[in-house]
């Protein structure tokens, strides 16, 4: 049987490296393959949903509120978050 042996890959030095190595597409791919790019697109996401939830949810208060003070003299008014609640049952 025989064993392989791991061979370090050629690195070079920090103050010799070229400019031609550190482009910025190359960066960009760096950041973006990151794990905290990862995390930062997920909390982006999040957010875009908590904003269409609420932006939802404003648009189900407004028209509610309307009707209910054209039809019933304001009475059963509701909140934003009881509007949002419903858009996410709804949904």
């Amino acid at each position: 049987m025989t064993t392989r042996q791991r061979t370090a890959k050629k690195q070079t030095p920090i103050g010799k490296c070229s400019f031609a190595d550190s482009s910025i597409k190359q960066i960009f791919n760096a950041i973006t393959a990151s794990e905290k790019m990862a995390h930062f697109k997920y909390i982006i996401n999040r957010l875009w949903y908590l904003l269409l939830v609420l932006g939802m949810g404003f648009l189900i208060q407004w028209v509610w509120n309307t009707a209910m003070i054209y039809w019933c003299d304001g009475a059963y008014q509701v909140g934003l978050f009881e509007a949002a609640i419903l858009w996410v049952c709804v949904y």
